[in-house]
């Protein structure tokens, strides 16, 4: 923070403290509110962007937008105004916490953790559409993980409403001009569609939770241009080969709030919310079996009797005990090996670049003891009943196979004469 902005006194109401960020046309700082003698974030225009019709007409939108947004789930704005240097200003509640974007920086996250991001998200920009405002540059940084505050859980608050469009008002953007994030942008965005709608806010979630369960974007390119094919085309890696432990139901929500098409996405956030809810729901179900499952008694062939009630593990036959015929493949992986980033236990792949062939194996976990899965060097053991009806087969198979040797040959033999 220069010298210059230092107790600057903003409006003859707010004196400026510490800068908490800037942006190519603003700097963010923290702010003492004289009047209601209490913290604040104000938002101030750069002194090199103040002569910018446009920059300046877009802040002042942004306040008239927010003023318009009185909803949890949105930053609260306190006022706005114009210096007389011609700098816009924003005052708003201060925030404590982090962005949905600095928490995916440090780890993956589950679809039970983006639930109640994705709800109070959806709620947020439903409010914002019901009032003709579309965000069109939702991102990461751009959704704030509110820490939880006494007596209250955390909350999610949407940020930045600077390029929004907000129908009714003549449009600043001009022919083929493109704003917001590419890397969130949905194609008709890209386009230069004027035709937006509240559906470009839908995809956006889509790539969000794209990149929060992988730990990468979706798209990619070696410079903008390539990047925006990318998009346009829809080239994107399947979310199952950075997540092979994803259900399907979260990948179907992931894929048709990314679809390129915005007629086959979900209508509206609301509905890809609700999707979202119930398939994360699914999945922790789902988990739940499976464990559940691992406790039954384990057949010859490696499956479950499922008809049969399980036995006391004292009861089973040792060598085929819960577990014997999982992760055959290969030795069971330490939780260092999968990428756990040892926050709660759970086990995350890291964020290191995997190939898109990324074998299932490599982030499958069992829901068993290590000590209960066979070496791969240990030779399977089978009760002496079933020993010798697997003999007998192998003999008959044998036999069989013998016959028909004979057979082709006399065949061979006789067609030669």
């Amino acid at each position: 923070m220069n010298e210059e902005a230092q107790n600057l006194v903003i409006g003859g109401r707010f004196r400026l403290d510490a800068q908490l960020g800037a942006g190519g046309m603003a700097q963010v700082f923290r702010a003492w509110d004289l009047a209601r003698n209490r913290a604040v974030a104000v938002k101030l225009l750069k002194p090199d962007i103040a002569s910018n019709e446009e920059a300046v007409e877009r802040m002042r939108r942004e306040g008239e937008a927010l003023s318009r947004l009185k909803h949890p789930c949105i930053v609260a704005i306190e006022t706005f105004g114009k210096l007389p240097d011609g700098r816009m200003f924003l005052a708003m509640e201060l925030l404590e916490g982090e962005t949905l974007g600095e928490r995916m920086r440090r780890h993956t996250m589950n679809p039970g953790e983006l639930a109640p991001v994705v709800r109070d998200v959806a709620s947020g920009l439903t409010a914002a559409h019901q009032a003709h405002i579309v965000h069109r540059d939702l991102k990461p940084d751009n959704i704030f993980l509110c820490g939880p505050g006494p007596n209250q859980p955390p909350a999610v608050k949407i940020l930045d409403f600077g390029i929004s469009k907000i129908y009714g008002y003549d449009r600043l953007t001009r022919t083929g001009q493109i704003l917001g994030t590419p890397r969130y942008m949905a194609p008709e965005q890209l386009s230069a569609d004027r035709s937006l709608d509240g559906r470009v806010d839908v995809y956006a979630m889509g790539v969000i939770l794209y990149e929060a369960l992988a730990g990468h974007p979706p798209f990619w390119g070696t410079n903008p241009s390539e990047l925006v094919i990318n998009i346009l085309h829809g080239n994107s890696a399947p979310l199952k080969s950075y997540r092979a432990d994803l259900a399907d139901d979260i990948v179907a929500v992931v894929s048709r709030a990314m679809a390129r098409v915005r007629e086959a996405r979900f209508p509206n956030v609301g509905a890809l919310s609700e999707a979202w809810g119930a398939a994360a729901t699914a999945g922790v179900a789902a988990s739940s079996q499976v464990r559940d499952r691992s406790q039954m008694r384990t057949s010859v062939l490696g499956g479950v009797d499922s008809d049969a009630p399980p036995r006391p593990l004292w009861e089973q036959p040792q060598d085929l005990s819960p577990g014997t015929f999982g992760n055959s493949g290969a030795p069971p992986q330490s939780a260092a090996d999968q990428g756990s980033d040892g926050n709660d236990g759970e086990t995350r792949p890291s964020f290191k670049p995997l190939p898109p062939t990324a074998s299932p194996a490599a982030s499958s976990s069992s829901s068993v003891d290590s000590s209960e899965v066979l070496p791969p060097h240990e030779p399977l053991k089978l009760p002496i009943r079933t020993r010798g009806l697997w003999i007998l087969a192998a003999l008959l198979i044998a036999a069989a196979s013998a016959g028909v040797v004979i057979a082709a040959l006399q065949f061979f033999g006789g067609s030669r004469s």
